[in-house]
């Protein structure tokens, strides 16, 4: 298989990105998006030997093994694809991280459903995010996709982070302590609605120049 295009450097965002092969289905139901939730957390944190074999899945070694290399800013799955966005402390972490999410969850689906072949559509796809206007975009486009899901106009938090932007009151879960949005929320007013990530999120459209950028994702 040919060497990847792009350059994994430490100390940077991506966002991150796969789809079902042949636009497949990927979850089917909350078991689904939970197992895949809980995988990101198995490796991005030390959790006990039990945290997955406990709920009949299954049995994994190395947890934690991104603990110090990778960092969660904000994600979304959506039916038939997902979309992370990733701090790499490390380089070429990101390429590592994937590559462990992708097997995991594959293997615990086609058990689950009993298939057999590869799950997604080939190699996960990359955007380095150099500038903060990308990293902004790309936040806003990951909350916004469950506008696909519901009527327009309206967002929803349908598997997301967008919650915990939004509303520091909730109650986190275990992945949504691994998430850190400060990179983002550091960018907006705490105080003023209109100056806020929500409003920037749900009351105004993706730039024009980020939508040419989402080429990539085709």
């Amino acid at each position: 298989m040919p060497k990847r295009k792009e350059i994994f450097t430490e100390n940077a965002y991506y966002h991150v990105f796969n789809r079902g092969v042949e636009k497949r289905i990927i979850f089917l139901d909350d078991q689904d998006y939970q197992t895949f939730i809980d995988i990101l957390t198995y490796y991005l944190k030390f959790v006990k030997k039990s945290f997955l074999n406990a709920l009949g899945r299954i049995g994994l070694t190395h947890t934690g093994l991104f603990q110090d290399k990778i960092t969660l800013v904000a994600y979304c799955l959506m039916p038939n694809h997902f979309h992370l966005l990733v701090h790499q402390k490390e380089a070429n972490a990101t390429t590592k991280f994937m590559h462990r999410i992708g097997v995991t969850y594959s293997q615990y689906f086609n058990k689950r459903y009993q298939r057999a072949g590869p799950l997604f559509q080939g190699r996960f796809k990359a955007k380095y995010l150099d500038t903060d206007p990308y990293l902004l975009q790309t936040s806003k486009y990951i909350h916004r996709n469950p506008l696909t899901l519901t009527r327009p106009g309206r967002v929803v938090n349908v598997w997301s982070s967008y919650k915990q932007f939004v509303d520091p009151s909730i109650k986190l879960t275990q992945i949504d302590k691994l998430v850190d949005p400060l990179p983002v929320l550091n960018n907006f007013s705490k105080t003023n609605p209109q100056l806020s990530y929500k409003s920037f999120v749900e009351e105004t459209d993706l730039a024009d120049w980020y939508k040419q950028e989402l080429k990539w994702l085709r």
